[in-house]
């Protein structure tokens, strides 16, 4: 994709993000896939490029990400891919919505409405984060993150929050999380405040952009 049109379509989703943001709906699982891939889409190429040239690799789309999924249909595959290890070959990322498919028994309390959380997966380490800092109590995803630590991974919870809990946009953060791993900035890279996490939705949003542009001038705003 030239330049041009890659500035212009990241741009575009940049701007189809903020709205639906400022939309104060929510997020379904569709929308936030959506975002996550046509985002890791365009900015892994560029990424890819840029650490082959460093590190004398061949030319590399891959993408990390592999979907979103209600609680209780994660697929088994990403199992059996993290039980491959491998430092890059076999890591990947998720987001899981903490509510159960339509088609299941009705979800656990207070879940029902849904929520989104993102997931890491590496050799030897996986990553559960909650933007409320809460840790995972869903039983379908506690079993897939034991499973993890049963295969020796390392699995890590945050328990900083960095949602606002009269919020709705815990999806936003797992689609900033996503692209981040995408072009391998740490998590601990973004800047939240703490003392007003009802500012950090547009912080988040901010990072988003910023990502899209291809990693240029990355820094709060």
């Amino acid at each position: 994709m030239p330049p041009r049109a890659l500035s212009s379509a990241a741009a575009k989703l940049a701007s189809i993000v903020a709205e639906h943001v400022d939309s104060s709906r929510g997020m379904t699982n569709v929308f936030v896939e959506a975002a996550c891939r046509a985002g890791a889409h365009l900015i892994s190429p560029w990424f890819n490029r840029r650490r082959g040239k460093k590190k004398g690799r061949k030319k590399s789309n891959k993408i990390f990400f592999r979907g979103v999924f209600c609680a209780d249909k994660i697929p088994a595959s990403l199992l059996r891919a993290a039980a491959k290890g491998g430092a890059e070959e076999n890591s990947f990322t998720f987001v899981v919505n903490l509510a159960r498919s339509p088609s299941s028994a009705a979800p656990p309390a207070g879940l029902s409405d849904g929520h989104f959380v993102f997931v890491q997966v590496g050799e030897k380490r996986a990553d559960y984060v909650d933007p409320f800092g809460l840790r995972c109590s869903q039983p379908d995803v506690r079993a897939f993150l034991d499973s993890l630590a049963r295969r020796g991974h390392t699995v890590r919870e945050n328990r900083r929050p960095i949602q606002s809990p009269l919020s709705l946009a815990c999806g936003l953060y797992s689609i900033l999380f996503a692209l981040a791993a995408e072009v391998d900035v740490p998590r601990s890279f973004f800047s939240w405040d703490p003392s007003r996490l009802s500012s950090n939705d547009r912080l988040c949003l901010n990072y988003i952009r910023q990502l899209l542009s291809l990693g240029k001038g990355l820094g709060p705003k």
